[in-house]
């Protein structure tokens, strides 16, 4: 045999075999006792997140429907402000008027618009000269 010494342990390697598949049952039996807890755990926690999920997608259907009142309320409050503005404006010229009547509020309202559209024109034409 070429100088090679050979044991010869065969029944010894079955009992090594049979030992080591014992060990292998217990520590997998062992395994699936220690994560059965964590697996009711996480059994319990699903209904709560499902709840939270719920929850959080409640929230943001009334977010976005928050969000487009607001939207709404403030292109109402942009469209009403001039308007509610010249009203004051013209009210104030009425005030200051000697006459009264609805034909002086006309006549202070149109004072008031023309007033508006002369600083509004003022305004563009400093600031062309500006950009010049």
């Amino acid at each position: 045999m070429n100088g090679l010494i050979t044991l010869n342990l065969y029944p010894y390697n079955l009992y090594v075999l049979y030992a080591s598949i014992v060990l292998l049952v217990i520590f997998l039996i062992l395994t699936v006792t220690k994560l059965m807890p964590l697996a009711q755990a996480a059994n319990s926690l699903k209904p709560t997140t499902e709840r939270m999920t719920a929850n959080l997608n409640d929230m943001s259907k009334k977010a976005t429907a928050f969000g487009t009142k607001l939207s709404k309320a403030v292109t109402l409050i942009k469209t009403a402000l001039p308007w509610l503005l010249l009203l004051k404006a013209a009210n104030d010229l009425y005030n200051e008027s000697d006459e009264n009547g609805v034909k002086e509020f006309g006549r202070s309202t149109i004072k008031a618009y023309k007033k508006r559209e002369d600083e509004k024109k003022l305004a563009k034409n400093v600031a062309k000269i500006l950009k010049k």
